[in-house]
C-alpha cells in the first residue's frame, strides 16, 4: 500500500489564535478531529 507525507505549513495570515488557551482548544479539537478520523478509518495512521 502507498504512503504519502502531507506537509502542514503555517500561515501567518491566517487568523489563529494568539491566546494559549484559546491555542490549546484548538489544537485539542484538530486532534480530536483526527482522532476520529482514525476511528472512521479514513486515516490508518498519524504521526
Amino acid at each position: 500500500m502507498a504512503k504519502f507525507l502531507n506537509v502542514w505549513h503555517y500561515n501567518p495570515s491566517a487568523p489563529w489564535p494568539t491566546d494559549p488557551v484559546e491555542m490549546t482548544k484548538f489544537s485539542e479539537m484538530m486532534f480530536a478531529a483526527l482522532d476520529d478520523a482514525l476511528k472512521r478509518g479514513d486515516l490508518l495512521e498519524f504521526g
